[in-house]
């Protein structure tokens, strides 16, 4: 693919115990065919051997840049962090232990590039696959219009590794100083709220990257403790989850409101209104809302008729 734009891209790497994927996934991004790139990495405390792995890279190749840390944060609060070191014309994230396919970035740059003074957000499909790179299946695809604010208020749609921004996305988001991320449910879900509220979202319906599942990562670590209980320990373990998860959206959709109020528009407002309970709704228009805006899972949708009912 030729490539349109010369315009760096700063790549932003959070890692934790690595060192099994990490040598991977670094060097399918040392091979893209965009070369214009910096990859920022903060390590969240490793006790393996991934600050080895680091090192290395940080001599073979004067793009690799490790920020200084500052505690352990976790991966939200790392790519928080490391969003706001960014200085580039764009951002993407990267997880420690995928495989970027070698014009991931210059698909991303082209799906963006007409924006400059917007905010934009970009997303691609993926290929989920397991520890060998054999592919368990492509990523559910979207529709473009479905990716409205309404239905990303109450779930998450985009996946961080998948992103790319402009610096005028980051700066709207890094706009507030100090910016509380644990009101927050995950960065990639905080940014593309407000690229939805305050600019675009835009999608290219291919698959860019293999998203490698293992034991090791957040939803194969979930996975595997969640297939070791009993029964019964597995449907509380599941309700319990899934009541915390709901609880957790709607922290978020209150801090959003507390940010963002006097920049959002009358039918936004009436959004929040519902969601939040800021006014006194009529019951019919509840259940009207709620039957358009329905989530995957069927206890998750009780759980919200609970909480907005």
């Amino acid at each position: 693919m030729k490539i349109v734009i010369q315009k760096k891209v700063q790549i932003l790497m959070a890692t934790y115990n690595g060192e099994k994927y990490l040598k991977e996934q670094i060097n399918s991004i040392r091979n893209q065919t965009f070369q214009e790139w910096e990859l920022l990495i903060r390590d969240d405390g490793s006790t393996d051997h991934t600050m080895d792995i680091i090192a290395y890279y940080l001599k073979l190749d004067s793009r690799i840049k490790l920020i200084e840390k500052q505690g352990n944060i976790g991966a939200k609060g790392s790519f928080f962090q490391l969003l706001r070191r960014s200085t580039a014309p764009f951002f993407m994230f990267s997880d420690q232990d995928d495989v970027w396919k070698k014009d991931k970035i210059v698909k991303s740059i082209n799906l963006i590039k007409d924006f400059d003074d917007v905010p934009v957000l970009g997303f691609t499909g993926l290929c989920v696959v397991d520890v060998n790179l054999k592919k368990i299946r492509s990523s559910k695809r979207v529709k473009i219009k479905d990716i409205t604010f309404e239905k990303l208020l109450l779930e998450n749609q985009v996946t961080g590794a998948t992103i790319i921004g402009n610096k005028a996305l980051r700066d709207k988001v890094m706009e507030t100083e100090n910016l509380n991320t644990s009101f927050i449910s995950m960065h990639d879900w905080w940014i593309t709220l407000v690229a939805s509220q305050f600019g675009v979202v835009k999608f290219l319906d291919e698959d860019t990257m293999m998203y490698r599942q293992h034991d090791a990562n957040v939803l194969g670590a979930s996975v595997s403790r969640y297939s070791k209980l009993k029964k019964v320990n597995k449907i509380c373990y599941f309700i319990d989850n899934t009541k915390k998860d709901v609880e957790g959206t709607f922290i978020q959709a209150q801090y959003f409101w507390e940010l963002y109020k006097d920049d959002i528009d009358l039918n936004t407002r009436k959004l929040f209104d519902i969601i939040l309970k800021k006014k006194k709704i009529n019951f019919g228009l509840k259940l009207k809302f709620l039957s358009k805006k329905r989530v995957h899972g069927v206890l998750q949708n009780l759980f919200f008729i609970i909480k907005i009912i």
